[in-house]
C-alpha cells in the first residue's frame, strides 16, 4: 500500500510536470504563431476540399478541428475515418491517440500508439505518449519498458531522456 501511494504521488508529479511543459510549449508556439498558422493553413485548405484526396481531407479536417476543445469530437471523427481508410496514416493515427488519451480512452489510445510502435515509427513522442498512457492506467512496468526501449533506441534524444527521468 505504501509503494502504491508512493507511485501515485510520482505519477501526479509527472503529470503536473508534463502539463507545465505542454503549457510552456503552447505559449511558445502561440507566441511564434505556429498554432494559429497551422489552423489558418488548414482552414484555407478546407476551402478547396474538392482538390484533396480523402487521405488529405480527413487529416486536414482533424488538424483544423483539433485546435479547439469544443470541436475535438469532430477531430476524432475525421482521424478515425482517415485511419479506417488508410491504416498506415501515422500522423492521423498519432493525433487520434492523443485525443483519446486526453479523454481518458486509454485502451483505445494504447491500441493506436502500439500499432505505430510495432511498425517502427521514428516519431519518439509516440513511444513517450504510449508510456504516459500506460502510467495513467497504473501499468508502471509497461511504461518503464517502453521508456527503456526508447532510451536504448534514442540515447541522445533529450525528450526521451526527460520523459524517462520523469517516470522514475
Amino acid at each position: 500500500a505504501r509503494r502504491a501511494a508512493h507511485l501515485q504521488q510520482q505519477r501526479q508529479a509527472v503529470a503536473l510536470a508534463l502539463l507545465r511543459v505542454v503549457r510552456a510549449f503552447a505559449e511558445v508556439a502561440d507566441a511564434a504563431g505556429v498554432l494559429h498558422e497551422a489552423g489558418a493553413e488548414a482552414e484555407r485548405t478546407l476551402e478547396h476540399l474538392d482538390r484533396l484526396t480523402p487521405r488529405e481531407r480527413y487529416y486536414i479536417e482533424g488538424v483544423y478541428h483539433m485546435r479547439q476543445e469544443r470541436t475535438f469530437a469532430r477531430a476524432m471523427e475525421a482521424y478515425r475515418k482517415a485511419v479506417e481508410l488508410y491504416p498506415d496514416h501515422a500522423s492521423a493515427r498519432n493525433n487520434l491517440a492523443l485525443l483519446l488519451d486526453q479523454f481518458e480512452h486509454y485502451e483505445e489510445a494504447v491500441t493506436h500508439y502500439q500499432f505505430l510502435v510495432d511498425r517502427g515509427t521514428r516519431f519518439v513522442a509516440t513511444q513517450t505518449n504510449l508510456a504516459g498512457v500506460y502510467a495513467a492506467m497504473g501499468e508502471d512496468e509497461k511504461a518503464s519498458a517502453i521508456l527503456q526501449d526508447a532510451v536504448t533506441t534514442y540515447p541522445d534524444n533529450a525528450f526521451v531522456l526527460y520523459s524517462s527521468g520523469q517516470h522514475l
